[in-house]
């Protein structure tokens, strides 16, 4: 397989945690962000939304990290890190939807307004917010994770999900997870893996 992504993003972050923790042989073609490849015609052949991750395999090409999330999970059942019941399925769904819906995008906006934009485009009552909103959605991931191990229960790929967002969120935004201890706890169990360490070094 093959991953188009870019090692700043923590969406490619995912889908290359998917990759390794199903034990997939598959290469990493870089798309500088940075430089605009994202926008040539050859990617956006890929993908015309110009975001990154896509994947191929084969003749399969799919974009969003999410996707390929469960593409993979699909395509490596005995894993079963998707869940096996319905309500554990669910479970998992929940939670990569609530990443996306909420700590993803509070993320972005952070990150926007305090590091990627000129300064004078940066509004400091945005970043705020998002700061706010960051540590709204951190605090209920810590109240579940006070009586478990993993988001789902279990280790899933709503954790592979995730935990990219936490990272960045508190290394690059220094979000302080002191505060959120079981939060903390959790991303130190996600990277102990053998997946993390190999995509994150």
């Amino acid at each position: 397989m093959k991953l188009h992504g870019f090692a700043f993003s923590p969406n490619s972050r995912r889908a290359e945690l998917g990759l390794a923790e199903y034990g997939v042989d598959y290469t990493v073609e870089t798309v500088d962000l940075q430089k605009g490849a994202q926008f040539s015609p050859e990617f956006r052949a890929l993908n015309p939304n110009a975001k990154v991750p896509v994947l191929e395999d084969g003749d399969v090409v799919l974009f969003e990290s999410n996707a390929i999330l469960f593409y993979l999970a699909a395509k490596f059942p005995e894993r079963q890190l998707e869940g096996t019941t319905p309500s554990d399925k669910a479970e998992v769904a929940k939670w990569m939807f609530f990443n996306t819906a909420h700590l993803g995008p509070s993320g972005a906006q952070l990150f926007a307004h305090t590091v990627m934009l000129p300064e004078d485009k940066r509004i400091a009552a945005v970043a705020e917010n998002a700061r706010t909103e960051l540590h709204r959605c951190l605090g209920i991931v810590d109240q579940t994770l006070a009586s478990r191990e993993y988001l789902a229960g279990s280790f899933s790929i709503a954790d592979l999900c995730m935990a990219p967002n936490v990272h960045f969120v508190s290394k690059t935004l220094r979000i302080d997870l002191e505060q959120h201890p079981n939060v903390k706890a959790w991303l130190g169990r996600v990277s102990d893996r053998a997946s993390w360490k190999k995509v994150y070094g």
